[in-house]
Order: structure tokens, then C-alpha cells, then sequence
């Protein structure tokens, strides 16, 4: 079967394999879907594979490669399926498959992890962070800057260099970034294990909310934020251009390419901002926001794909900056809008589920136990360090940095505990020294705010409620960039990369605001809580705390349950601990400043607190086997059906 359209759409990933045929020359054995949502019903598989297969004619070719590219189709293209054997592989796939997955669930295996899409509504609403925004005053400083000899001097030099000295590992890997949807390509951020878990969940759709928020093409999180407007303000040319027109500084920058269907310098747009440096930003800064823990690695992984723009020889260090910039003012509007918030609460529970499922152990545990992109340090010391990229100063230095709105709420996941004013205090207080170009733009100073540091920030609250960092004694805003990095943890602590040399000042370390049980009014208790079958988890669930990220407090002895996330339908699970006694209680859900916002009267079991983990575990395999050996049986009554029916054929 031949589906041109789609190899029409992809003759250049098609082409770049190992066979090098035209697209014309190759056919599909089996399509799939990349989500069952946008491409119909008449699928193969839910994967986001097709696999194409070699012509006969050239026996030095792999007889099979699977390409992996999403999405395959545009939003609700419909596909028909017509070929017999196309059609009849997925129906014995799908009988096997059920059954298989059914039985590995009962012993923990990642394939029986199930999600569901956002719906149409949710996806098709036009947001209020989705209104026009004009990035380029963020940025505005450009303006003079491009007028600065030694700084034009400086920008050109680097690219030059960088592109020049790139070792071939760079080069590839800044290939790959230029051409793959980078919040795949950046999976290596999470670290050698979860990493591989997310990049096969998104490649096999098991990750729809995540792919729907972060994909390259249509991505709600940056869809409405193109760096085209700010790249036609500022016009300024690239630098393959420039060297073309005999600028010194840029003679000899090496082209980069794929050896096949590529086109890196073909792009007349301006260089100024990189938009495939905005591009990662904003996929990554919102994995930062899923995955908090891994902050420091996932955003020294997108400096990296900034940094592989000037590898290409495609843009210069200024472009790079100002495309972090961009990049984190968009999930700063995204994260700050209620609506949007909740769409990405609901992807960090899909993908934090996930990867616990694929692990096997909490995530905690798997992060400690995997091997990391770079540890703490050395991803805040890299992230720092392409803040300036060894520009000289063009103002003062140790002036007071103005952290721009609503730069706080990209600190929403990493400091719930903290109210807006003070996560703009820590922002302040982990932002890199003044001065730099670009510091100061008329929205005030995205350059200077060192996201990785002030996400993995241990921060002391005083009694007044101002905030300093844990072993710091600077003065907000006046650290030297290149000097000491605050955060040095390991992965998998509670705040990694959070530790900060230094001589410690005295304060204590912030502590959850717990309020008394007299805050749990009568009208406050609107909330309903249930338990799960075996009474070890309570869900509470209020349609007012959709989206929002509480603690949750048990009572009438408070005990911290932790911070959680509401999805859409303000519903949140979280377990309860073993010494809770059994009998009535209320579940609270608190905000940063001890505020109760909603609470749930509970019945806690007596089997949740002296029922055997063992008769537990076995009550729970019983339905789910038998509920396998059925899908296997029925899978097999379907191949049967199907052999009979192809028999009976002339």
C-alpha cells in the first residue's frame, strides 16, 4: 500500500535513510496513528510509527526501517485503510496486545499505562496567554547593542569559533536538534533511564497531554509565540549572509548539515532572536515545570540546543540569549494563565505517572538511582555561563535587577510553599550580576533571571516573610556569573542542585505553613473525598482547585500529606500514611501561606490501617488475570475468524 501524501510530507526523513531511495520508490506496509484523536478511527496502531520497507531491487539496505515522526498527519486528516493485510495485522496485534497488556499490568509493567487526550474544547480555546505580545520589548537593547563594534566583534568571533571547533558528537547532535522536535531530541535531559522512557512515551502517544503542550508543530504552550514579528523588528542578518558579503570575523564558518534533505542555510529570516533557541526554552522550562527535581539538567540540555544554533554556523550569541529570554516569557504568560495552568497540571500528573509506572519506584528513587545529563553543579555552572557567553559589560554592575511579571510563576512547582512576592525574591536573589547585554529591556530584565538556580533554590523564610537563600549572605541580585553556582546537589534529593557554598545566616529553613483546625469552617467544607478500593488513597476533589498545586493536611492531629497537584476537575490523590488511625477525620487543602482554601470530611478504614500488604496485593490480581486470559481468547476467536475469511476468498 502507497500513501503518498504522507511520504510526499516526509520524502526528506524518508530519503535520509539508509537507502537513499526518492519517496516515489518506497511503500508503506502499516501507517499508525500519532494520537487516535486527530487522525480518525481507521488506524493501525496508536503508536506514531509506520514502518516503510525497502524495494527489493537494492540488497544492501536494511529490509525494514521504522520511522519515528510525529505528527504524521495534520489535526483531524482521516486516513481509509484499505489494503486486506494492512487491515488485518492490527486486528491480531490488538487481540494479542490486550490480553499481554492486561496480564503484564498485574506485575507492574510500563505498558499498561494508559492516558487520556485533552478534549477538542480544551485544545481549540483560545486562551487569554494566546493574545498578541510583542516579545521584542523584552529584548529592546538590541537596538544600541548592534551598533557596539567590540560587542558586533565579539558576536561574530564566537559564532566563528563555536562552529569551527565543533567535534563531530556536537555537530550530530546539533543536526538532530536542528531538524527533530527538540522536546523529543532533549530527552537525554532527564537523565540515561528516565530519559529513554519519556522518548519511547511520546514516540508511542502513550504521553498525550505532554505531546499536545510541548510538540514542535502546534504546541498550546508556545503555539501563539512566533519569534518571526521580533526577527522582522530587528532585521539583522545571519551570519552564513555576512560572510558571504566578506565580513572578516566570519571567513571560514563550516557548513553543517544532514547528508541528505538538508537546507540549515537556507533561511533569509532574521537572525535575531533564535527562534529554535525560544523554541527549546519553552519546551523545556515547562518539563522543568513537570519534573522540578531534574530543573537544573533540563534547562542546561536546552542551553545546549541554543548553543548547537551557533555549531550550525546559523546564529550568534546575542540571537541564542535572546531566545532563552523568549523562551521562558512564554511559559511565564502560560504558567501565570489560571486556564493554561490547569491543562499543564494535568500533563505533569500523565507524565510524572508515567515515568513511576516505567520505573517501577517512586520517582525519587529513580532519579537517584540514573545517571544524569550533568550533575547539579555542572548544569547550573554551563546554564550560567551561556547567559553571557564572556561579553563584556555595557552598564554597572551591582545594580538591583527588575524581575519582570510573571517571571514569579515560573516558580510555582519548585516553591509552592512561597506567595508570588516571595518567588520574585528568590528570582532576584539567584539572578546573575548587571550589566550584560541585553540586562535591561522596557519589560524589564529576562536576561539576568537564572532559572535552574532559583527553581533548585533552598530558601529561608524570616518572620516578616522575606526570603534569602540558605548559606547566602549577597545581596539580591549582585552574584558574580562564573563564580560559584548555587546548588551542587546530586539528581534525586528533594531540591537538586539546590545546595549553596557559602557562610550560612541566621533564619530557618522554610517550613510549610500549617494552619489549626479552627480555620476548617463550615463554608469552607465544600470539598468530597473518596478512597480507593483497597482504603490506602484519598482523592478530594473541589472544581475551585482545578489547576492549582496545595498542600494537603490531615486533621484532627495535622499531618503534612504534601504538596499536590489538582487536575482539571479539581480532583487530587495522595496516600495516606500507615500510622493514620482509623475513624473520621478532615482533609484540608492548603496554600502557601496556610490559607485553607477547601476541606473533605473522611472515613479512614479499618482495612486501610491493618490490612496485609500481601492479601492486598493478591485480591488485585485476580480480576485483572482473568480479565487478560478473556482478551487472549477473544484475540484468538478474532485470528481465527480472520484466517477463516481469507480462506474462503477465490
Amino acid at each position: 500500500m502507497v500513501v503518498e501524501r504522507i511520504l510526499e510530507r516526509h520524502a526528506g526523513e524518508v530519503a535520509a535513510g539508509p537507502w537513499k531511495q526518492p519517496s516515489s520508490e518506497v511503500s508503506t506496509e502499516t501507517m499508525s496513528l500519532r494520537m487516535a484523536r486527530r487522525l480518525g478511527p481507521r488506524s493501525c496502531t496508536r503508536n506514531g510509527l509506520f514502518t516503510i520497507r525497502q524495494p527489493s531491487g537494492n540488497a544492501m539496505a536494511p529490509p525494514v526501517r521504522t520511522v519515528r515522526r510525529a505528527p504524521l498527519l495534520t489535526p483531524h486528516e482521516r486516513v481509509t485503510v484499505t489494503s486486506a493485510r494492512a487491515s488485518a495485522r492490527p486486528i491480531r496485534l490488538l487481540a494479542i496486545g490486550a490480553g499481554a497488556g492486561v496480564l503484564l499490568s498485574t506485575f507492574g509493567a510500563s505498558g499498561a499505562f494508559a492516558a487520556e487526550p485533552f478534549t477538542e474544547e480544551q485544545i481549540e480555546t483560545q486562551y487569554p496567554s494566546d493574545a498578541e505580545y510583542r516579545y521584542e520589548l523584552i529584548m529592546d537593547q538590541f537596538t544600541q547593542l548592534r551598533e557596539d563594534p567590540s560587542i558586533v566583534a565579539h558576536n561574530d568571533r564566537l559564532t566563528l569559533e563555536t562552529n569551527r571547533d565543533a567535534t563531530p558528537e556536537q555537530v550530530q547532535r546539533a543536526i538532530t536538534d536542528q531538524y527533530d522536535d527538540m522536546s523529543i531530541s532533549m530527552h537525554d535531559g532527564l537523565g540515561q533511564n528516565l530519559g529513554s522512557y519519556y522518548e519511547a512515551g511520546r514516540l508511542a502517544g502513550d504521553l498525550p497531554k505532554v505531546d499536545e503542550l510541548l510538540r514542535k508543530e502546534g504546541g498550546i504552550i508556545g503555539r501563539s509565540s512566533s519569534s518571526n514579528p521580533a526577527k522582522k523588528y530587528f532585521n539583522y542578518t545571519r551570519p552564513y549572509l555576512r560572510m558571504a558579503e566578506g565580513v572578516e570575523e566570519l571567513q571560514g564558518l563550516e557548513y553543517r548539515d544532514r547528508e541528505v534533505g538538508g537546507d540549515a542555510w537556507g533561511s533569509r529570516s532574521g537572525a535575531f532572536p533564535s527562534g529554535h533557541t525560544s523554541q527549546a526554552l519553552w519546551q523545556a522550562t515547562s518539563l522543568a515545570m513537570m519534573l522540578p527535581e531534574l530543573a537544573p539538567q533540563i534547562l542546561a540540555r536546552a542551553s545546549e540546543a541554543g548553543h548547537n544554533r551557533m555549531v550550525m554556523g546559523v546564529h550568534y550569541p546575542l540571537d541564542v540569549i535572546s531566545g532563552r529570554m523568549m523562551g521562558n516569557t512564554i511559559v511565564a504568560r502560560r504558567m501565570a494563565d489560571e486556564p493554561v495552568r490547569a491543562l499543564i497540571a494535568e500533563a505533569t500528573t500523565e507524565l510524572r505517572d508515567y515515568l513511576e509506572t516505567a520505573c517501577g519506584a517512586p520517582l525519587g528513587e529513580c532519579i537517584a538511582a540514573d545517571q544524569p545529563y550533568l550533575d547539579g553543579a555542572a548544569s547550573l555552572e554551563i546554564y550560567e555561563e551561556r547567559m553571557t557567553y564572556g561579553f563584556e559589560r555595557v552598564g554597572d554592575a551591582g545594580q538591583p535587577v527588575t524581575v519582570p511579571e510573571p517571571a514569579e510563576a515560573l516558580l510555582l512547582t519548585s516553591h509552592p510553599e512561597l506567595d508570588a512576592e516571595q518567588r520574585r525574591q528568590v528570582l532576584a536573589l539567584t539572578a546573575i550580576d548587571s550589566g550584560y547585554p541585553l540586562d535591561e529591556g522596557a519589560e524589564g530584565s529576562w536576561q539576568r533571571l537564572n532559572l535552574p538556580a532559583a527553581m533548585s533554590a533552598e530558601v529561608v523564610v524570616a518572620e516578616d516573610g522575606t526570603v534569602s537563600l540558605a548559606g547566602d549572605g549577597e545581596e539580591p541580585g549582585t552574584e558574580q556569573p562564573g563564580g560559584e553556582n548555587p546548588g551542587t546537589e546530586q539528581p534525586g534529593g528533594e531540591n537538586p542542585g539546590a545546595e549553596n557554598p557559602g557562610t550560612e545566616q541566621p533564619g530557618t529553613p522554610a517550613q510549610p505553613a500549617i494552619p489549626s483546625e479552627d480555620a476548617l469552617t463550615a463554608e469552607l467544607g465544600t470539598a468530597v473525598a473518596t478512597f480507593d478500593a483497597q482504603g490506602r488513597e484519598v482523592t478530594i476533589r473541589d472544581a475551585r482547585l482545578a489547576g492549582q498545586q496545595l498542600r494537603l493536611v490531615l486533621f484532627s492531629e495535622p499531618v503534612d500529606l504534601g504538596v499536590v497537584t489538582f487536575d482539571a476537575t479539581g480532583s487530587a490523590t495522595v496516600a495516606l500514611p500507615a500510622s493514620v488511625p482509623a475513624g473520621a477525620h478532615r482533609l484540608a487543602a492548603v496554600d502557601g501561606s496556610g490559607a485553607v482554601l477547601a476541606w473533605a470530611s473522611v472515613t479512614v478504614p479499618a482495612a486501610a490501617t491493618d490490612r496485609d500488604e500481601l492479601s492486598a496485593t493478591g485480591a488485585s490480581i485476580a480480576a485483572p488475570a482473568a480479565a487478560g486470559v478473556l482478551a487472549l481468547l477473544l484475540g484468538a476467536a478474532l485470528i481465527a475468524m480472520r484466517r477463516v475469511r481469507a480462506s474462503a476468498r477465490p
